[in-house]
């Protein structure tokens, strides 16, 4: 009898192998991040969380609460590095998950259409789970094995959210710590 083995066990179909303790034991967390009822320009990025590389990205949800009639944003992963604390961003992949999401309509928490992990359609539901350097590299990204770095997920507002509106984001994510 042969054995084919999920990712849950190996990151291989053959052998578990010494992955079993890193991948195995992973924790599932959800974050959310919040912005308060305020109007955004299109000169803004709106900086959701900060995820390594092997990080795996489950799920976004995008909740807002309508409260402009116009704004949109695209979201995705920008390389970050930390010098004397302050952060700077680099773009990767500035709409790997949604492109153009629209703020002007309500979307309340539990809705359907909530979810802009698949939005911008670089992504697709397989694509769920994989660590996050493996799906930069379905969209803009290059690289082959996991770069060790830290990315931050941004919404960078591509049209002007009109007035005030609260936003929230929530991340569902597998880190292996």
């Amino acid at each position: 009898m042969s054995y084919t083995y999920g990712s849950a066990i190996s990151r291989t179909t053959s052998q578990p192998g010494s992955q079993v303790a890193d991948i195995a034991h992973a924790r599932t967390r959800t974050t959310l991040s919040r912005f308060t009822a305020a109007a955004h320009a299109d000169t803004v990025n709106l900086v959701i969380g900060y995820f390594k590389s092997s990080d795996q990205i489950i799920d976004i949800r995008f909740y807002t609460d309508g409260g402009g009639t116009n704004g949109a944003f695209n979201l995705g992963l920008w390389t970050t590095t930390f010098s004397d604390g302050a952060p700077t961003h680099t773009v990767a992949d500035v709409d790997l998950y949604a492109s153009a999401k629209a703020t002007g309509t309500a979307i309340l928490h539990g809705s359907a259409i909530a979810t802009v992990f698949t939005e911008a359609a670089t992504l697709d539901d397989f694509d769920r789970g994989k660590a996050l350097w493996a799906q930069l590299a379905i969209g803009a990204g290059s690289d082959t094995t996991d770069p060790g770095v830290t990315y931050a997920l941004i919404a960078d507002i591509s049209t002007t959210i009109d007035a005030a509106n609260e936003l929230a984001f929530e991340v569902e994510y597998v880190a292996g710590d």
